[in-house]
């Protein structure tokens, strides 16, 4: 999963593509705003899909706001395995802008089997 999308990047390049600095980009990993991934050393590698040229994914934050699970492994399962409810994996579903969906789909990841589905 660490692969895919253009595979990780290290925090040196978060804090670039952020425009932050490297502590602010561990605050968001620490508050659950930015997937990070420890590479079994000291170093965090981050996925390269959450940013685009200009920052942050827009609404990758208010989609990570709305999930319950805060395990960074499922969280990019999340966002990379086609949904069900949206046709199609989160991570192309908020590419195309359909923020609403994939915010509504967070929140009910990890709680399949609360209402009755």
């Amino acid at each position: 999963m660490l692969a895919a999308e253009g595979g990780p990047v290290d925090v040196e390049t978060a804090a670039k593509l952020l425009r932050l600095t490297r502590a602010a980009v561990d605050k968001r990993r620490k508050n659950g705003t930015l997937i990070g991934i420890e590479d079994g050393g000291r170093a965090i590698l981050y996925p390269r899909w959450q940013f685009t040229e200009t920052g942050l994914l827009p609404g990758l934050d208010d989609a990570f706001r709305a999930m319950p699970i805060r395990d960074p492994w499922m969280r990019m399962q999340f966002f990379l395995s086609k949904a069900i409810d949206l046709g199609s994996r989160p991570l192309d579903a908020l590419r195309k802008g359909r923020l609403d969906d994939v915010i509504h789909a967070a929140s009910r990841f990890g709680r399949f089997g609360e209402d009755g589905t």
